[in-house]
């Protein structure tokens, strides 16, 4: 059991398909290692592992020693996996695989592993005051719950389906029909419980209808109680509640558990009572698993936590083993009744003796290992302020139904069911990454908190697999997103201060909408920066016209250069600008080659010249369209209807129109002039035609050559240090 528990947390994940990348990278060991974990490739992501410093997160270690436990190498895991098991962040489970590496220590083995039985899971209360979680869970049904037509006013609960069709063949129960017989014999008997009997019916998927056709035969039903059952199809076993052949002294029906082939119900045979019922004590509600192996059960029998406990037995060969009692994960002192056997890893149950929404409610229990359970209260509108209960999951119908004593049904317990279609969406997630290395993003993939608020909704969200795919790449760099939600980035543009990319979850029960990543590039703070390598990074200037690196700014330019050869990590981006003499174009021009003149400059001079990268960004102003000298203006509007009108109208009568935002306002370009002259024939010629205008000179050729020398320089920023 050990060696299956270490070898499922390590495989459950997916493949690996990388992209080719520095994968030297000292300061990024451990994300290549939990990277490379993530997706199955346990030699390299030991490799990293190794070579990480030694004080890792615990997940991370945690991580290094699964991988190293998949390769076999035991006594390495061992070593790794006690830093974890002895952190004040060890987690339960982490006590119960780190016994099983104990091979050559029972004793230590052995304390351990008691250990990870005896300490309860850590999680916060749902029902705290003003829980977040409360109202993400209780505030709004997940799916929509319709009573089943065909209920009556009597009682309808444990529905079992023989047959799986949109009309499907179903068991359930119903308060018994009562014959002179029955009401004779009920006479001279004392029960805890009401008197039901199996029925049989049709379930129609389609309109959530059940159709009753009879009271099922003697074999199977009797004057007193028939509870629920459970069939194994592949065997063709029914499994199923009864009272006891025989009264005890306080002449008191008691339940046990029975079986009987389906097939033998119309052949007048006699059911056969299971070996685990215990004389005194009721033994009911059965679940078996699908492989026919375990059989999940309720009891009051001594030795449990308080009334109803749930119990497991498995089945080999016919043989059933001794009751397991399922802990107090499960037990309470309150009821535990009804199990539900979903798979290997999950089963539903309801309780009274747990903190939930009513007086029972449903709850998903997750086997982590052994006999250790998580369980999880179901949201609102399966469970309800009253009894929820005989929860069942029908994965081929994609169908959930359960019992319920709820206000508004026909009654005492009706029949519900709904579709299970889950509904799938997702968070928005950000990232950092430096242009010049891969950003590896691992632990904190894109699924982690897709997954975490889908399931704090909705617990029936941990059934289902879902998977990341790729729907709009990256604008500006190469990304490898792996299903598993862990992707690699490299950025192939570094002046891009952003960059996004979209993906959507997958799964066998629907996809989600688009769900976008931002990822924004590395800054440093200037305050984060110390004196030396801020004063290294002060602007540099140039003459009109020019591009040349002048002699007086030379020694900055250096100093750039021996800062960046000093610090092998650093990496600096360069802005340039230009005054506003000249046209948009050729601004543009002029910047890029004063900042490619300074990274040629450093480039030649230190190592890893991919370092230091920069973009021109022109004028710098907010001068958009002004290109020339002096303007004709039609107007300012605060309200952007009324500039898009007078846009319209301009360009109606063959004007090109232009927008300027100043302050609170938009104001409307008409015409742009090179002299204040030819401004002023034009601003006639327009009034000629009904176009009034005032005049607006360029705030370029106001501005004085001391600021337009402040305007021609080159800016650092330090994207890492």
């Amino acid at each position: 059991m050990k060696k299956t528990l270490l070898t499922s947390v390590i495989l459950f994940l997916g493949t690996l398909s990388l992209l080719g990348q520095e994968e030297n990278t000292p300061l990024v060991s451990e994300n290549w290692g939990d990277y490379y974990y993530l997706n199955q490739n346990f030699k390299k992501a030991v490799n990293f592992y190794t070579r990480s410093k030694d004080s890792l997160p615990i997940d991370t270690r945690r991580n290094w020693a699964l991988a190293l436990s998949a390769m076999n190498k035991k006594s390495e895991a061992k070593t790794q996996y006690a830093i974890v098991a002895n952190s004040v962040e060890a987690r339960v489970e982490d006590y119960y695989i780190y016994a099983g590496l104990l091979f050559d220590e029972k004793q230590l083995a052995m304390e351990y592993r008691d250990k990870s039985f005896r300490l309860p899971w850590s999680k916060p209360s749902l029902f705290q005051n003003d829980s977040l979680l409360f109202k993400k869970r209780f505030d709004q049904e997940a799916y929509s719950i319709n009573s089943l037509k065909g209920n009556t006013k009597r009682s309808e609960f444990g529905m079992l389906f023989l047959t799986e069709d949109e009309q499907s063949s179903v068991f359930y129960l119903s308060e018994q029909d009562k014959t002179k017989a029955s009401k004779k014999v009920l006479k001279r008997i004392k029960t805890d419980y009401p008197i039901y009997n199996f029925h049989e019916g049709v379930f129609d998927k389609t309109s959530f209808t059940l159709s009753e056709q009879e009271e099922i035969s003697n074999s199977i039903n009797s004057l007193f109680q028939e509870g629920p059952a459970s069939f194994h199809e592949a065997s063709g076993q029914l499994y199923f509640t009864r009272s006891a052949d025989e009264l005890d002294k306080k002449k008191t029906v008691q339940l046990n558990l029975y079986q009987i082939q389906l097939f033998d119900l119309n052949q007048n045979k006699t059911p056969t009572a299971l070996p685990i019922n215990v004389n005194e004590f009721s033994t009911m509600h059965p679940s078996i698993n699908a492989a026919g192996s375990e059989l999940y059960f309720a009891s009051d029998r001594p030795g449990g936590f308080g009334g109803m406990d749930l119990y497991r037995v498995t089945i080999e060969a016919g043989v059933f083993s001794d009751p397991i009692n399922l802990g107090a994960d499960i037990n309470t002192v309150g009821d535990e009744v009804f199990p539900y056997a979903y798979s290997d890893q999950f089963m539903f149950y309801s309780s009274n003796g747990k903190e939930g929404a009513g007086k029972m409610d449903v709850y998903l229990a997750e086997n982590r290992f052994e006999n250790r359970w998580e369980t999880h209260v179901l949201g609102a509108g399966i469970n309800s302020d009253e009894d929820d209960f005989s929860f069942g999951l029908n994965e081929n119908l994609a169908l959930g139904y359960f019992a319920s004593n709820r206000k508004g049904g026909q009654g005492a317990d009706d029949l519900y069911a709904f579709d299970f279609a889950p509904t799938f969406h997702g968070i928005q997630d950000r990232y950092q990454y430096i242009p010049s290395d891969t950003l590896v993003v691992a632990l904190n993939h894109v699924l982690v908190n897709d997954q975490l608020n889908l399931e704090q909704q909705d617990p029936l969200q941990r059934l289902i697999k879902k998977e990341a795919e790729l729907i709009l790449p990256p604008a500006f760099g190469t990304l490898e997103l792996n299903k598993n939600g862990s992707f690699l980035y490299k950025n192939t543009q570094p002046t891009q201060a952003k960059d996004s990319f979209a993906y959507r979850l997958t799964s066998d029960k629907g996809v989600s909408e688009s769900i976008w990543v931002n990822l924004d590039r590395a800054l440093v703070d200037k305050e984060d920066l110390n004196p030396i390598v801020a004063d290294a990074f002060l602007p540099i200037f140039y003459n009109l016209d020019e591009s040349s690196i002048l002699t007086t700014y030379l020694d900055r330019v250096n100093e750039v250069v021996a800062v960046m050869q000093a610090n092998p990590t650093l990496e600096v981006e360069l802005s340039s600008f230009t005054d506003c003499r000249g046209s948009l174009e050729y601004n543009l021009t002029l910047s890029s080659r004063r900042t490619q003149a300074i990274i040629d400059y450093v480039q030649e001079r230190i190592s890893n010249p991919q370092r230091v990268y920069g973009k021109g960004y022109g004028e710098g102003v907010v001068n958009k369209g002004f290109k020339k000298d002096y303007a004709l203006v039609v107007g300012s509007f605060r309200e952007p209807s009324n500039a898009a009108i007078s846009l319209s109208q301009l360009k109606r009568k063959g004007f090109n129109p232009i927008t300027q935002v100043v302050d609170s306002s938009i104001r409307v370009l008409v015409s742009q002039q090179d002299s204040k002259a030819d401004a002023r024939q034009a601003k006639e010629e327009l009034k000629e035609i009904g176009v009034d205008t005032w005049i607006l000179i360029n705030p370029c050729i106001q501005v004085s050559e001391e600021v337009h020398q402040q305007k021609r320089r080159t800016d650092f920023k330090v994207i890492r240090l």
